[in-house]
Order: C-alpha cells, then sequence, then structure tokens
C-alpha cells in the first residue's frame, strides 16, 4: 500500500526499475512534464547552496541538478549505478569532476557519518523515498547544525490544479515523451499519493528541524521547501 509516507518494497523496487528505464530520456522526460521549466527550478534551488562546503543530493539522478551546485564538495546519492554514470558523464563535460563523489544508497540509510553536510537536496526524488518519515530522520542526523535541507518538487496546493496536474501526468506527458511511458506511470502514482508542502512541513517540524520555508514556483507548479537544522 502506497501512501503520504511510504510504498512497499515490492512497489519501490518496481520504480526503481521504472526509473533505469529512463536513464537515456531522463532529460526529455522531465521536459515533458514541466514544459521545460525544471531547469529553471533547479537553477533557482542551486542558489541554496552558496557558502555551503559540503553538499548531499539524495537521488541526484544523471547529476541535472549536481552540476549546478555551487558547494566546495558535492555528494550524488543514488540506488542506480547507471544514474551514477550519466551523472559523471554531464559532469566530466563541464570539467569539474574531482570536486564530485557517488554514493550508492538510498535515503533511508546513508552511509555517511553524523553531521558531515552543510545541505542536502532532494529534487523530484522525495515522492519517490521508500519511507519518508525514515529518509527525514537521516538527512537530520547526517546535517551540521545550521545545515539545511530543500525539496524541490512539483506542488499540490488545491484539488482542482492537483486534478489538472494528475491528468496531465498519466494521460498527456506519456505521448509526448512515450519512450517515458511506464516512469510517467509511476509518477502519475507518486503524485497521487503526495501529501505536498504543507503536510510534508509539518512532518519536517516533527523530526527537529527549527526553521521551514516554502516558496512557490511557476504559478503553483512546483514548491521549493527549505529547512534548517
Amino acid at each position: 500500500m502506497m501512501d503520504e509516507l511510504r510504498m512497499s518494497n515490492k512497489q519501490w523496487q518496481e520504480l526503481k526499475n521504472a526509473l533505469s528505464d529512463i536513464v537515456p530520456y531522463y532529460d526529455c522526460t522531465n521536459a515533458a512534464i514541466t514544459f521545460g521549466m525544471d531547469e529553471g527550478w533547479r537553477e533557482t534551488a542551486s542558489r541554496e547552496s552558496r557558502d555551503r562546503d559540503v553538499a548531499l543530493e539524495i537521488g541526484s539522478g544523471p547529476g541535472t541538478l549536481a552540476v549546478k551546485l555551487r558547494s566546495g564538495k558535492v555528494i550524488c546519492l543514488d540506488p542506480l549505478m547507471e544514474m551514477h554514470k550519466a551523472a559523471k558523464n554531464r559532469i566530466s563535460a563541464h570539467g569539474r569532476l574531482d570536486r564530485f563523489r557517488f554514493l550508492a544508497g538510498c535515503a533511508e540509510e546513508i552511509p555517511i557519518a553524523d553531521e558531515q553536510i552543510d545541505i542536502v537536496y532532494c529534487a523530484f526524488s522525495f515522492r519517490d523515498f521508500r519511507d519518508k518519515r525514515r529518509g527525514l530522520e537521516e538527512i537530520y542526523r547526517v546535517l551540521k547544525p545550521g545545515g539545511k535541507l530543500v525539496v524541490l518538487d512539483i506542488a499540490k496546493t488545491d484539488r482542482i490544479k492537483n486534478s489538472i496536474i494528475h491528468a496531465y501526468i498519466e494521460k498527456i506527458a506519456p505521448l509526448i515523451a512515450p519512450k517515458s511511458k511506464n516512469s510517467m506511470k509511476w509518477l502519475a502514482k507518486t503524485y497521487l499519493v503526495f501529501g505536498g508542502p504543507r503536510y510534508y512541513s509539518k512532518l519536517i517540524w516533527e523530526i527537529g528541524f527549527s526553521k521551514t520555508n516554502t516558496r512557490f514556483l511557476s504559478f503553483g507548479i512546483a514548491f521549493m521547501l527549505v529547512a534548517e537544522k
């Protein structure tokens, strides 16, 4: 059973398989879903990494956000090695691979010691956490005091807008990017049960973060939630 906080191990494995299938089409899939606006959203989110020494991106995928981060060191965490391979190719093209580190893993078991990270990013990956509470607890653990969490994702604000976005993801986006049809199916599923920024802000407070701020982007299509430890 999938809900606002968790999915089963079987569902998560099926989701990983769907994501593995879209590695070659990742960028065009995002463009299809967001009309290309995701690049601007990532650029906005990346500004939070200024003056932050060590950044961790969870669900880093092919490095679409990681390559934009300003931190001195960037750790990319993803369960799929083919995503890391694509990320290395992307980052190498910009000549900056030496400040990046690639780890296999997921949010629920981050292979990093306590209080090592200045800023954690979850860009379009928080929806896919197998256990969101556990993932947030792990993020809190690895963040230094004063460290930040940045969640960037498709927004859920009101019933009408949510229905339109869900219908677009489920019915129209697969026609634009047919090779990503299976991943679109999973995106529609995870969006349907996604709790939205208000729901997760409350959870983040419960876990112990001291400050949260939510900014809506592109007329409420996406949101950026920033929390501080």
